[in-house]
């Protein structure tokens, strides 16, 4: 067994293209920034309380644009040039663009403004689910985004809902603090649009936040930390999230999967010493397993809205006033010091995402084996 003293420095400069994340909008004061939608890899838009922020160049650049009379909640791309932003309760309406957000169109909501929704989801233009902060679940349609009620059904439940996501016309899932009169379970699922939903014990995972990337896969977060369902949320996986960093108590973040192996997560955890660290931690296996990315964003940021990922590699992170982009947002964290410990082998993946790598050996007289391995894993 070889004691080694390896101090490995995975530096990082602008001028080669490594510095990870980059403000591309900031501003002071409110409205703080909400969500974040893209049509395609070139237009998208940010939505406040009173406005829209707009890209046209695949978000290098932002516009915002301030409205009167308006209060958003939430939005929703329903197509490849179409959008609805919802709900303006106060003054009956919402606004909908059928051509990628050049121009926005009000329509009244039709809706009863004594209905608290926490979340909605469009499935179309024309038909939308939403939920309450206690459990009703509501079915719209009709001529206009919002439509009218024409039908409403409740899950037989009490507690708390926070998330709906609906895969397709007819499936959807709801989850939440939510106990059932004859289960335990926290997720609920539809499979005819939203008129009917039920659940079981099996069916105890994600509390907070939920995402599905088809039909049967998807991705969470409960009580017991980050979950995972391969069969259509009837049953849920918990799995350790293991970035090397020693916690006291870890906290929950927004999380992202760009398909159903490649994903992000936030993660902020309390050190053992009262310190904090924020940390975005990326899977290739579905959440099986998981590595530090080198992820720094300015100590003033706070209060992370959304992350959205055209791919492995092009990311936009959302924060209350600053849009940050990353063209290498998987690179691995890679600063690494192990002093005087008995190592057998030390294995970093992924492979570093540099052309510079230092290793400081302590023993030259030892033989060492270094292997790198390329991007589809072969032996370099």
């Amino acid at each position: 067994m070889n004691k080694l003293l390896i101090l490995i420095f995975f530096l990082l400069n602008c001028s080669y293209g490594f510095c990870q994340w980059e403000p591309v909008f900031h501003r002071e004061g409110s409205p703080s920034f909400k969500e974040l939608f893209f049509f395609n890899q070139d237009t998208g838009f940010i939505i406040t309380y009173n406005s829209l922020i707009n890209t046209y160049d695949g978000g290098n650049n932002w516009e915002e644009q301030f409205m009167d009379n308006v209060y958003f909640q939430f939005a929703d791309v329903v197509s490849d040039s179409s959008a609805v932003i919802c709900c303006n309760y106060e003054f009956d309406s919402l606004f909908v663009t059928t051509n990628r957000g050049v121009t926005w169109i009000k329509y009244p909501t039709n809706l009863e403004s004594f209905i608290p929704i926490s979340d909605i989801d469009y499935i179309s233009l024309h038909k939308s689910v939403a939920i309450t902060d206690d459990a009703p679940i509501y079915v719209f349609h009709g001529n206009y985004p919002f439509g009218t009620l024409s039908s409403f059904s409740m899950i037989e439940a009490t507690g708390m809902t926070s998330v709906i996501t609906m895969v397709n016309e007819d499936t959807g899932y709801v989850c939440g603090e939510i106990i059932g009169w004859d289960n335990i379970g926290t997720v609920y699922k539809t499979t005819n649009g939203g008129y009917s939903w039920f659940s079981n014990d099996d069916m105890y995972g994600p509390t907070y936040f939920m995402q599905f990337t088809d039909p049967n896969t998807g991705f969470g977060w409960g009580y017991d930390g980050f979950c995972s369902t391969t069969n259509g949320g009837l049953n849920w996986s918990f799995h350790e999230i293991n970035i090397g960093i020693d916690y006291k108590y870890r906290y929950e973040g927004i999380q992202y999967f760009i398909n159903n192996l490649s994903g992000f997560l936030f993660v902020s955890d309390i050190l053992f010493d009262d310190s904090s660290l924020r940390s975005l931690a990326k899977t290739n296996d579905g959440g099986l397993n998981w590595y530090r990315t080198d992820f720094s964003l300015s100590d003033f940021d706070f209060g992370y809205q959304d992350i959205y990922c055209f791919n492995d590699d092009t990311c936009f992170i959302l924060t209350t006033n600053t849009i940050y982009k990353s063209e290498n947002a998987s690179a691995p964290d890679l600063t690494i010091n192990i002093l005087n410990k008995n190592l057998e082998s030390l294995h970093l993946f992924p492979n570093p995402a540099t052309t510079i790598l230092h290793l400081q050996l302590a023993l030259k007289e030892n033989n060492y084996t270094i292997q790198t391995f390329n991007l589809v894993g072969e032996l370099m």
